[in-house]
């Protein structure tokens, strides 16, 4: 159950998929060129204290909600 994807994070070129824990997936989806990209490093990153306050507008880090995703950065 750990790799269930929860929320799926991107834009017009690539996605990125977190699980229920707030752990990042260590593959992306690249839209354009159709096909996942390994992406070393994001193994165990926490969205909400790595990725959050840029990628979410109005996130709770205790309560793990958010008001909005931003599409863009």
């Amino acid at each position: 159950e750990a790799d269930e994807v929860f929320l799926m994070v991107g834009d017009e070129r690539k996605v990125a998929f977190v699980d229920k824990n707030w752990k990042l997936f260590p593959y992306q989806y690249h839209l354009k060129k159709r096909k996942w990209m390994k992406r070393s490093g994001w193994t165990e990153q926490n969205y909400r204290l790595r990725c959050g306050p840029c990628h979410a507008a109005g996130l709770n880090p205790k309560t793990q909600r958010f008001i909005q995703i931003n599409n863009r950065v």
